[in-house]
């Protein structure tokens, strides 16, 4: 995927599973996984991911985002493809989480 996008929507389909506002699509090999998961540990931000390749309930909903690729961040009304930090900053502050 070149651009990340960003899309304002209802995710709640994706929450079923977490409680949190925070969410992600990721799995182990990825690398953008791996700076999404030390950028939201360096924040605090409490956060779920979600590893389509170990779940076929998660793959069904992963595949609703129609991504082509990781990470798929769902941060309260906001989805982004990939890791734009700028995107990420903005919904997290939307958010009150930072």
């Amino acid at each position: 995927m070149s651009e990340p996008m960003v899309v304002k929507g209802d995710f709640s389909l994706h929450r079923e599973a977490s409680s949190r506002k925070v969410l992600f699509y990721g799995t182990d090999w990825c690398p953008i996984c791996e700076k999404t998961r030390t950028y939201f540990k360096a924040r605090k931000v409490d956060y779920d991911e979600l590893n389509p390749e170990k779940d076929e309930q998660v793959m069904s909903k992963y595949l609703l985002t129609e991504s082509k690729g990781y990470p798929v961040i769902i941060i309260g009304n906001t989805m982004i493809y990939g890791f734009n930090l700028d995107a990420v900053e903005s919904a997290l502050k939307e958010n009150g989480l930072i």
